[in-house]
């Protein structure tokens, strides 16, 4: 892993990525313009900050995604809910 600048980019999806495992969430590369991760055993997948340009390479295209439903830090869940309908009552 290269060193990474001090500077921190919220548009550049390696930043991003850095940032979230720096501070113990597990990002998750995902295909551009789709929900989809495509890591094998990606619901196994823990990427530590110094790994996280082994995932996300200079000027691809991915995005960043969060492995949801599992322990952060100190007892702290990350849940996620979708509620796709214009009525949801």
């Amino acid at each position: 892993m290269t060193r990474r600048s001090s500077t921190f980019d919220a548009s550049s999806p390696p930043d991003v990525a850095y940032r979230l495992a720096s501070l113990g969430y597990h990002p998750l590369p995902i295909v551009a313009g789709s929900k989809a991760c495509n890591v094998k055993d990606w619901q196994n997948l823990r990427i530590p900050p110094d790994d996280v340009s082994d995932y996300w390479k200079a000027g691809a295209d991915s995005g960043v995604g969060l492995l949801l439903g599992h322990e952060i830090g100190a007892k702290i869940h990350i849940v996620a809910i979708d509620i796709d309908t214009d009525d949801p009552l």
